[in-house]
């Protein structure tokens, strides 16, 4: 028999902040991948806003495992309908589940899509 060592490219390690990564790719179309952090097992809401202000999706809402963690969104609202090109924003809350251990985070993206 043979064995392969290879070396592990992904990262293990738990991260020492909240952060919400790179959307990519920046244009996209069809699909945008986000990518975020949590250093605690947080509470964690993703979603995207329109230019005016309006809730189009809700990417994530519920307890998220501390570690590094990807999302997609399609370019659709909730009900499954296709938005239109333009501008959009990618926010996201986290709170720590744990009275004390840490305070809120938020932080918010743009995101162009373009059909």
């Amino acid at each position: 028999f043979t064995v392969k060592v290879r070396q592990r490219t992904e990262r293990t390690e738990r991260p020492f902040e909240y952060e919400l990564g790179e959307i990519y790719p920046n244009p996209f179309n069809p699909t945008a991948h986000i990518r975020f952090s949590v250093p605690l097992d947080s509470r964690v809401n993703i979603s995207i806003y329109s230019a005016l202000g309006e809730e189009v999706a809700i990417l994530a809402d519920g307890v998220q495992h501390a570690g590094v963690h990807t999302v997609e969104w399609h370019g659709t609202r909730n009900d499954g309908a296709s938005v239109s090109s333009g501008v959009y924003f990618v926010r996201m809350i986290a709170s720590p589940l744990e009275p004390g251990t840490g305070s809120s985070f938020t932080s918010v993206r743009k995101v162009l899509l373009m059909k």
